[in-house]
């Protein structure tokens, strides 16, 4: 950004609204939409800044560059410098943690409607009861008991061999049991 720093204030501050109620200076020039909200963003040397970045700028003579400008106040629209920080990529995401700002957090009757349309009752459904599931936990247990190769146990199951791979190394199905199960460990030999 090379503009003349006063005039891209005098610009600003034509741009901005105080908030009486929390102190915040709420943009009321052009935004668009993106990320799920209202980003305001101002032209400068032909080229688009988000606004908090270049009231960052302005108020402060550094440019953010690839440094994140951080809100204090959790208000997207506001451009108060006061609120303003610089920042990285993890100090942001764990102010966002902290605040409680991600998607599960802040919309958690959308996050259930994205994993049902997803074919899931919820994102962390494991063994049996996900939809999706191709094996159930008997027949995992078999798998882990059964010495045959690899490639023979995959065929008879229907699924991937790295599936019988993860299940015999323990990274899928852990909670099989090993022990008691009454089930046919050749589901396909019976079919014919």
């Amino acid at each position: 950004m090379t503009a003349d720093l006063s005039a891209l204030i005098a610009r600003l501050e034509e741009l901005t609204e105080p908030d009486l109620n929390g102190g915040c200076l709420l943009w009321s020039g052009p935004s668009f939409s993106g990320r799920g909200r209202e980003r305001p963003y101002l032209a400068v040397d032909g080229q688009r800044w988000l606004a908090h970045r270049a009231i960052y700028y302005a108020a402060t003579g550094v440019n953010p560059g690839e440094g994140f400008v951080c809100h204090k106040c959790d208000v997207p629209m506001c451009v108060n410098p006061r609120h303003l920080y610089l920042g990285n990529h993890k100090s942001n995401m764990a102010d966002m943690t902290e605040r409680r700002r991600y998607f599960a957090a802040t919309q958690p009757d959308r996050c259930r409607e994205a994993g049902l349309k997803a074919g899931r009752s919820n994102t962390w459904t494991r063994g049996a009861k996900n939809p999706k599931a191709k094996l159930t936990g008997e027949q995992a247990a078999a798998i882990r008991a059964d010495n045959r190769s690899t490639k023979a146990v995959a065929s008879d199951y229907g699924v991937d061999r790295t599936t019988i791979q993860r299940i015999r190394r323990g990274s899928l199905w852990l909670r099989a049991k090993l022990d008691g199960c009454e089930v046919n460990k050749n589901p396909k030999a019976q079919e014919g």
